[in-house]
């Protein structure tokens, strides 16, 4: 409350108290017993309680509590870490992250596991068949705050999705890599449109997509071939 309500609220009360003397002390000659007290005081808080009803004082009060951030740790859980015989090294980074205090007194740490889906878990096993980061950062995106930080444990290796190289969260991302993270150039058949069915003898189109994943130039061929024939070649 300001001061001028606070100043209101105590001239209602001196007014009260005043109305309150006039009628029982000052107009009347009834004896002034322990009821006539009584009254006396009722009908003051009366007056009182009428005048704060129009003054309509309103009491603020501000709450403030400290959140600590959050602190997102993410395992990879697909086969392909132990197919590198990455599983251990995995799980010793982990658990050293878990078990460091200054991490856990300044963090609300939370835990998660991603493969085929993301799932909130502490435990590793390193049992699915395939790694979409791109989703498990989408989810956790979603999930959080900007008030947030994930550290992503993994081989980077991802087997479907979308390209999470170029996704844009709104918390900073920290990897933590295991087994080999040279990149190697890439080209391939990305996706092939065609008709599923045909008549013998029957010219029809076929549309390929071709991708290079790489930074320097190549050299390549494409050739389209049917039973050791060649149908089709262009030089790229």
């Amino acid at each position: 409350m300001n001061f001028i309500t606070v100043l209101l609220i105590f001239l209602a009360l001196v007014l009260a108290l005043a109305i309150s003397y006039y009628f029982y002390f000052y107009k009347t000659t009834f004896p002034k017993d322990k009821v006539f007290k009584q009254l006396f005081i009722l009908r003051t808080l009366t007056f009182f309680l009428i005048a704060l009803f129009f003054i309509n004082p309103k009491i603020k009060k501000n709450l403030y509590t400290i959140e600590k951030p959050t602190l997102i740790l993410a395992v990879d859980q697909s086969k392909s870490i132990s197919y590198l015989k990455e599983s251990e090294n995995i799980k010793l980074a982990y658990s050293s992250l878990k078990a460091d205090k200054k991490l856990s007194d300044k963090f609300n740490i939370q835990h998660f596991a991603f493969g085929d889906k993301i799932r909130a878990t502490d435990t590793l096993k390193f049992d699915d068949n395939q790694t979409i980061i791109y989703d498990a950062i989408d989810h956790l995106n979603k999930l959080n705050s900007k008030n947030s930080a994930l550290i992503i444990l993994s081989d980077g290796n991802q087997t479907n999705g979308n390209d999470y190289q170029y996704f844009k969260a709104k918390f900073p991302i920290y990897t933590l890599v295991a087994g080999d993270t040279a990149l190697y150039a890439d080209l391939k058949i990305n996706q092939l449109n065609l008709n599923d069915f045909t008549f013998t003898g029957n010219h029809f189109p076929v549309e390929a997509f071709l991708q290079y994943d790489g930074k320097g130039a190549v050299n390549t061929t494409f050739k389209v071939t049917e039973n050791g024939k060649l149908l089709y070649s262009q030089t790229l």
